[in-house]
């Protein structure tokens, strides 16, 4: 009996033409990328090729940088969010974003950390025992529960780096985000806490779409299902991750992947 062809994945976002400027320095350019639901996407390339970039401009952080702009469309299930109408606190719930080094407030709990993110969007539903809910709904998820369920009340600065990081990807995920954009997540952190992140990021490809920058080719290579090579501010090829690493299309993909520059 033939198996009936595998239904290719939707598509939760895609960029068309992107570019971004920082004034008058254009840092991305042409860039038409397309990210699956429900799979890791990672970007890769060397410093300074607009990587941070691209991740910024979908969800309109970019342009929160005086002087930045951005032309060119990014649809998020077809709809493009530079759109005028667009709800940008809107769109940054359904586009979480996680950042290189872990941001926890400091001052504050680590329940009131996740909560934050859900008071300050707007979307706190059911009073305090919802909210409890969520908060914990959101730590499990980011395989963090077992390890503060006793420490709810304690500042966030009292957890350990690795820790601090899973509780920023905890308080991203507490609002529901469809799409997760993480930023460098494990270049500050020692290599058991970045393992532990690691093997979230590969669990939550269950859940929704991720799209992780990385300067780590290794990481790039476990963690992701597609990857995407940019080089000064273009898009020089994207494919399956074992593809790309083992069998490249264009030369300077291959230069890269193999330490020839970068």
């Amino acid at each position: 009996m033939i198996a009936p062809p595998i239904a290719p994945l939707a598509t939760r976002l895609a960029t068309r033409a992107l570019a971004a400027w920082y004034g008058t320095r254009q840092v991305l350019a042409d860039v038409s990328l397309d990210v699956p639901d429900r799979r890791v996407t990672a970007v890769i390339g060397p410093s300074g090729c607009g990587k941070s970039t691209l991740l910024r401009c979908l969800n309109r952080l970019h342009e929160t940088t005086p002087g930045a702009r951005a032309t060119g469309r990014v649809l998020l299930d077809d709809v493009d969010v530079y759109a005028r109408d667009t709800d940008v606190a809107a769109l940054r719930r359904r586009v979480g974003m996680v950042f290189q080094r872990p941001t926890p407030f400091p001052t504050m709990s680590v329940h009131d950390n996740v909560a934050a993110g859900l008071r300050a969007l707007g979307a706190r539903r059911g009073g305090a025992s919802a909210e409890s809910e969520r908060v914990e709904q959101a730590l499990r998820r980011a395989a963090l529960w077992d390890e503060v369920k006793e420490r709810l009340d304690e500042p966030a600065s009292h957890l350990a780096g690795g820790q601090q990081q899973r509780l920023c990807i905890a308080r991203a995920l507490a609002h529901e985000p469809e799409l997760l954009l993480l930023d460098e997540p494990t270049a500050s952190l020692d290599p058991l806490s970045a393992q532990r992140v690691e093997e979230l990021v590969y669990a939550l490809r269950d859940e929704l779409a991720v799209v992780v920058v990385t300067h780590n080719l290794q990481q790039a290579a476990r963690i992701s299902d597609r990857t995407a090579f940019l080089l000064d501010g273009a898009l020089v090829e994207v494919g399956d991750t074992r593809a790309l690493f083992t069998l490249p299309s264009d030369e300077r993909t291959e230069a890269f992947v193999t330490g020839r520059f970068g």
